[in-house]
């Protein structure tokens, strides 16, 4: 997905490092953005609070904009979280981690996207 994004859309897209709370950045287009691949396609895409927050932050104090693009079978979906209602949140059991190893899950704040509310890319 990222070099699909950058090839078509945003030629200076990086990878973000090890440690940020995003996956890229385009330093031109002035946007940190989150990407996720979803194996099944939906009306509504799930985000974590956690997430959300440090990204939109991060874009804020930065004075870019904060985006969250999603992969299903049926395309890309990009939503600019700087200029959408913020979700509304609810509690879910989630993964713990991303590790397949790992089955534990926890309580995690997650928030939906609507489809019509994002940009087909």
């Amino acid at each position: 997905m990222f070099n699909y994004i950058k090839k078509r859309y945003l030629p200076d897209l990086e990878r973000s490092k090890e440690f940020d709370t995003w996956d890229c950045i385009s330093q031109q287009s002035r946007m940190y953005i989150e990407l996720k691949a979803r194996r099944n396609h939906y009306t509504e895409l799930l985000i974590e609070k956690s997430k959300y927050e440090s990204l939109t932050i991060t874009a804020v104090r930065k004075n870019y904009t904060a985006w969250y693009i999603n992969a299903t079978p049926l395309g890309l979906w990009a939503f600019n979280l700087t200029k959408l209602n913020k979700p509304m949140w609810k509690d879910r059991p989630m993964p713990s981690s991303t590790e397949f190893a790992d089955k534990s899950q926890r309580i995690k704040q997650v928030g939906y996207l609507k489809l019509e509310d994002g940009i087909q890319m």
